[in-house]
């Protein structure tokens, strides 16, 4: 018999991420500025003129700087993401005294390329539904007397889920093409001019403004929930561990639960 999940905080997962994330909001919006300076720049240019050394030095040295901060904020963003939905899908368990479609182990799909484009959404929006569901429950909300149509829990995106997720494939995808056309556009035959590369950059900059501000809406949403769901399920006093003998399960009907 496999061990029973047990209720673990999830608070300070929710901090690496939305601090990530803010560093990551704040290193787009620099980036959108530089490229908008970079691109005023050339826009003044005389025909056959170039950039100085020294602005070129300069900027190389801030992009380093930005670039680096960048990517490792990120890169612990995904990390702590990639954990606290292991963790949240446990504690959603251990709620709701019932298995959940998705697993534990659903984090990795955060890192298989193809599956990373759609699995993350479904199982964010399946913690979202599923924790609002059970907070509703014990709060006498308005699914105390409703059973739940599992098919539309399946299917069912909140709004704020998908706006985020769609905004971080976009924010991904425009920063990727506008760095290939800023590098490769000039010499490519296509010649593209390189202006074109970083207006694409710098609307990947504001989607990532964006996508870095829902990402931080949708964790905290998510973590209120759980945790408004755990405060009001009664304790038993004196026990070894958090006795929640009046749970409301979301994953069954009221007659089961």
């Amino acid at each position: 018999m496999s061990e029973r999940p047990r209720y673990k905080p999830s608070e300070s997962l929710e901090w690496v991420f939305c601090r990530a994330m803010a560093i990551c909001l704040v290193g787009s919006a620099l980036a959108l500025v530089l490229r908008g300076l970079d691109l005023k720049l050339l826009d003044r240019l005389v025909p056959g003129a170039v950039l100085s050394q020294a602005y070129i030095g300069l900027t190389d040295v801030v992009w380093t700087g930005l670039n680096v901060v960048y990517s490792c904020a990120l890169v612990i963003a995904a990390v702590a993401l990639s954990w606290w939905v292991a963790r949240m899908v446990r504690n959603t368990e251990a709620l709701a005294g019932a298995k959940i479609r998705s697993a534990s182990w659903g984090w990795v799909w955060f890192w298989v390329p193809g599956p990373n484009l759609y699995r993350p959404i479904d199982l964010v929006s399946e913690l979202w539904t599923i924790n609002m569901i059970g907070r509703d429950r014990v709060r006498g909300g308005s699914f105390t007397r409703a059973k739940v149509d599992r098919q539309k829990l399946v299917h069912h995106k909140p709004a704020l889920v998908s706006a985020w997720w769609l905004a971080v494939l976009a924010w991904v995808i425009l920063e990727r093409v506008g760095e290939a056309m800023i590098i490769y556009g000039p010499t490519s035959a296509l010649g593209l001019p390189v202006s074109w590369g970083v207006y694409a950059a710098m609307a990947g900059n504001v989607v990532g403004v964006a996508a870095a501000a829902m990402g931080i809406g949708v964790v905290r949403r998510v973590g209120t929930l759980q945790r408004e769901w755990d405060e009001r399920i009664p304790k038993r006093e004196g026990a070894s561990e958090p006795d929640r003998s009046l749970r409301v399960s979301p994953l069954r009907s009221d007659a089961a639960a």
